[in-house]
């Protein structure tokens, strides 16, 4: 069976407009996060189809087992996971009643779930109401909302 492109993007095989999962988690910065739109379903992907990216990669079963299955992959998701947890604590522009940050937060939640596991997917939840604290009540309830139940 041949490995699919976000797998072998996971695995540090595959390029994606020109990067790595590695240089993205390493080398772009906050600026280049937020202003660079498709990089997310390909760090965080998803057997959904994006409702905002026509070209994101959509998980098939055998992805999913393959990425569950091979520990390099599943690092490569934890490490990115770490890069946008600074990211968010850095910026707090974010923080606010819509920005589309807000969907990538689900993206990250629903993906690490399914990828990593439950333990992994809400201990980032966990972060990010701490993180959070008062000032979620800042951001549309709808979203909060997609957060808790994703």
């Amino acid at each position: 069976m041949d490995t699919s492109s976000p797998v072998k993007f996971l695995m540090g095989e595959c390029l994606v407009e020109g990067q790595t999962w590695l240089s993205i988690a390493q080398d772009r910065s906050d600026d280049w996060l937020e202003n660079n739109h498709n990089y997310i379903q390909w760090c965080f992907p998803l057997d959904e189809p994006s409702k905002n990216v026509k070209s994101a990669p959509v998980l098939t079963q055998s992805d999913i087992n393959e990425i569950r299955n091979f520990e390099p992959c599943r690092m490569a998701i934890m490490i990115l996971l770490d890069r946008m947890k600074l990211f968010y604590q850095t910026n707090d522009y974010w923080i606010c009643g819509y920005n589309h940050n807000h969907l990538r937060i689900t993206r990250i939640i629903k993906s690490v779930r399914l990828l990593v596991g439950d333990d992994v997917a809400n201990e980032f939840k966990d972060w990010l109401f701490y993180h959070l604290g008062e000032r979620a009540a800042e951001i549309d309830a709808n979203a909060v909302d997609f957060w808790r139940d994703a």
